[in-house]
């Protein structure tokens, strides 16, 4: 319950304009980073993001994931979305790169 009020909290008095995205990035260590951007602000480069709140539950972040993406998700086109990004993360040259580092490339 305290993953779900720091979350929640996080959005209050916050205004999500039209074409406002809201990012949720859950890391290698379990924390789930939430990155809030304007229309204008908008990219591509998980690198340059910088997080505005921070989760260290993986029970949390893994709860909100399947909201979105398990069998009953609240947006039924999430799904295949997340495949097309999840594709294209793979074959990204900073995917490629990191793999090559570890050896197994």
């Amino acid at each position: 319950m305290a993953s779900l009020e720091k979350f929640s909290g996080f959005f209050e008095g916050v205004k999500l304009s039209k074409g406002t995205q809201v990012m949720c990035l859950w890391t290698k260590t379990g924390e789930l980073h939430v990155v809030v951007l304007n229309a204008a602000a908008a990219t591509t480069d998980l690198e340059k993001l910088t997080p505005q709140n921070k989760l260290q539950s993986e029970g949390f972040a893994r709860a909100l994931f399947e909201l979105f993406l398990g069998q009953q998700s609240v947006v039924a086109d999430a799904r295949p979305v997340w495949a097309a990004g999840a594709k294209e993360l793979l074959e990204s040259e900073i995917v490629k790169r990191e793999t090559r580092k570890a050896g197994s490339g």
